[in-house]
């Protein structure tokens, strides 16, 4: 039973269209996570900033602990000078 169920699998693999549509959904969850991650990281600078901890507490924070790169960190800093901006142009 279960080397049928192994061969049946294994034919479907080989499949192109199987391997296509595979790719295409790991990617658009791989999107996913990521855009998740780095919301959540601006919103870790956006609230450690208003308890005053220093950008580079936040800096190493965001490497260790969500393994942010540098250069998505750097971003994720102009994304929150630019809504701090926009807030006070509000005012």
């Amino acid at each position: 039973m279960n080397n049928d169920i192994e061969a049946i699998v294994t034919q479907v693999k080989k499949k192109p269209e199987v391997t296509i549509n595979y790719m295409k959904q790991w990617d658009r969850e791989d999107h996913i996570r990521t855009d998740v991650k780095l919301e959540a990281g601006l919103g870790f600078i956006l609230f450690s900033r208003s308890h005053n901890i220093p950008d580079e507490d936040i800096r190493s924070h965001l490497k260790a602990q969500m393994q942010l790169l540098p250069y998505e960190i750097d971003d994720l800093f102009k994304q929150a000078d630019a809504e701090k901006e926009a807030v006070l142009a509000e005012q």
